[in-house]
């Protein structure tokens, strides 16, 4: 039954959240080890609590949901054992609430915080808040209907609110009638403890979202057990009418399941669904904004973005998505004017880091490059983990002339988000021009792995193969580059000079004519097809000899031409004048 539940659908499909899945099988093992009846003096006692506290770590370091299991441990004691316990059991709770200390404290000093740093909420808040969830999540396990990622609740704030008067009224008594009859019928106090503690985490500790499907998953074990001993109990009165009540609620549980799962199959349909139910929570349209931005649909994923600052003006999470849309589309004022608005809004130190960052970037992208390197070092200070703030570090030095301080900058950034596109380009740009092209290629040839229709990536890439001699590689690469940006007059004059350089030179004068046709003012590709003109003079390499008064007349032109644009001709005019004698 546990198996068909449509409301346990999110943590299998939803992949980050298959973590809880995992937490959830650490957690149990620590359970069973710890339930473990040493035999003789052959075992000692601790050794079945050293076991469980291990799996109790990996499950919270699978996710926080784990640290319930010290609470667990004393229901299932209290509920599950007639003996009375004994002395030594004090040891081992103590160890485990150590353990669960440790790890709370571990957390806040990596995050600064126990609970959620985008949507900080009092503590006496969450709990008016989950004492109203936690009877929407038992609704929800039994009448699985309407189920959305991101469901709509409103933050309770009083003691006084209806809705909160009444849950923690039924909380209280239901708690009541568990322990009065703890011995009579077990199994009711305890399932129904179990599932309370199992979304305490939730409860006591303010995170991202008021209601989530996924943490429903351990707590609907306690459910699931008071429903099958029900059944159970049925059958055994009731034989048929109990396996008919079982199908029912079996086929009616995989129907909306199979439903249900139909919403996972993209981000895409993810996100319309929970949209579609909860329209008034800006996160979804956020969440369906960046699954927009990374499918290259930059206009849409603005409009998104935008409609999630309608709903919350302060949502950190949507001004971060429309900076980075600036970013890519690279208008730095537009940056400026949002990732301030982003830095206003930020409540921990990492968003701080991130808008201060940004801020960088428009800086340095208006040349203020002063500027741009005081605010990426503020945002270092404030998250020394700031891929960003490295990035726009090594940009800043490689504009300066500082080639070694920003490849060690680029390095750092490549080192904390190692698909950051920008700074492998930048860093195989860096080692490419320092004659280095073995070491560039694979950085290059990552920016084209994460970014496939990336032509200025695939030029870079073209230009590192041919620094290293593969014509072959460099021809394709560059071609690429033609295929996917459209009058891409420079990477036809690197691949005239590929086709040169092969002794292709049909090919490459044809590359050079589209080449200054696209971009007739470019310099180097005159003084290219100058050169090329030569080369077939000198080794006369023409299909008619005819065509020799051609080529002479047509280099003669491109000397004038380059005169005419003030560049130094000389060696040119010399090696003409020798031809000429001939």
């Amino acid at each position: 039954m546990f198996s068909v539940m449509a409301i346990l659908t999110q943590p299998v499909n939803y992949l980050s959240n298959r973590a809880t899945l995992l937490a959830v099988f650490f957690l149990l093992l620590a359970l069973l080890s710890d339930g473990i009846e040493p035999a003789g003096k052959v075992i000692p006692k601790i050794l079945p609590v050293l076991i469980s506290g291990l799996f109790y770590w990996l499950g919270m370091l699978s996710k926080e949901i784990a640290v319930i299991f010290p609470a667990l441990m004393l229901i299932k004691d209290w509920f599950l054992k007639n003996k009375k316990w004994e002395k030594w059991r004090i040891w081992a709770y103590l160890f485990y609430w150590t353990n669960f200390g440790i790890f709370l404290l571990l957390r806040y000093h990596l995050f600064q915080t126990v609970g959620s740093y985008f949507y900080p909420r009092s503590f006496l808040e969450n709990l008016l808040t989950q004492a109203k969830v936690i009877f929407y999540y038992l609704f929800k396990i039994f009448f699985p209907v309407h189920l959305s990622v991101l469901p709509e609740f409103s933050l309770s704030k009083s003691f006084t609110e209806p809705l909160v008067l009444v849950s923690i009224f039924a909380i209280a008594i239901i708690s009541g009638l568990g322990i009065i009859f703890r011995k009579k019928i077990w199994w009711l106090g305890f399932s129904w403890f179990w599932f309370l503690l199992a979304i305490s985490p939730s409860s006591l500790i303010p995170l991202n979202v008021l209601a989530s499907e996924e943490r429903v998953y351990l707590a609907s074990l306690g459910i699931i057990l008071v429903l099958a001993l029900f059944l159970e109990w049925i059958i055994s009165q009731w034989r048929l009418l109990g396996y008919i009540c079982f199908s029912l609620i079996l086929i009616f549980q995989v129907l909306l399941e199979q439903k249900r799962i139909l919403v996972f199959r993209s981000e895409f349909s993810l996100w319309k669904d929970a949209i579609s139910k909860s329209p008034y929570i800006s996160n979804s349209y956020v969440m369906f904004g960046n699954a927009l931005a990374r499918e290259g649909k930059r206009a849409l994923a603005l409009s998104f973005y935008q409609k999630a600052l309608f709903y919350d003006p302060k949502n950190s999470q949507a001004l971060a998505g429309i900076t980075k849309l600036y970013i890519s589309d690279n208008q730095p004022e537009l940056i400026e004017r949002v990732a301030k608005r982003y830095l206003e809004t930020a409540k921990h130190p990492s968003q701080k880091a991130e808008a201060l960052s940004f801020l960088a970037f428009s800086a340095l992208e208006q040349k203020r490059l002063t500027e741009a390197e005081e605010l990426a070092k503020k945002a270092i200070e404030n998250d020394p983990g700031q891929e960003n703030a490295y990035y726009a570090l090594a940009r800043i030095y490689y504009l300066k002339g500082d080639k070694i301080l920003a490849e060690q900058y680029a390095r750092k950034a490549i080192e904390l988000y190692p698909d950051m596109a920008l700074a492998q380009a930048l860093l195989g740009l860096i080692l490419a021009e320092a004659g280095k092209a073995e070491q560039a290629i694979p950085h290059l040839e990552k920016v084209v792995e994460l970014n496939p229709s990336n032509a200025p990536g695939w030029l870079n890439l073209g230009l590192a193969y041919f620094q290293k001699g593969e014509l072959d590689k460099a021809k394709e690469a560059m071609k690429k580059a033609i295929g996917l940006k459209s009058g891409y007059a420079l990477a036809h004059y690197y691949l005239a000079l590929i086709e040169y350089q092969a002794n292709n030179y049909n090919q490459a004068e044809n590359e050079l004519e589209l080449c200054l046709e696209l971009d007739p003012e470019m310099v180097s590709a005159h003084f290219a097809y100058a050169q090329l003109l030569l080369t077939r003079l000198e080794k006369g390499i023409f299909l008619y000899p005819e065509l020799r008064q051609w080529y002479l007349e047509a280099l003669e032109q491109e000397i004038k031409w380059l005169k005419e644009h003030h560049q130094q001709t000389s060696f040119l005019e010399n090696r003409l004048k020798g031809l000429i004698q001939k």
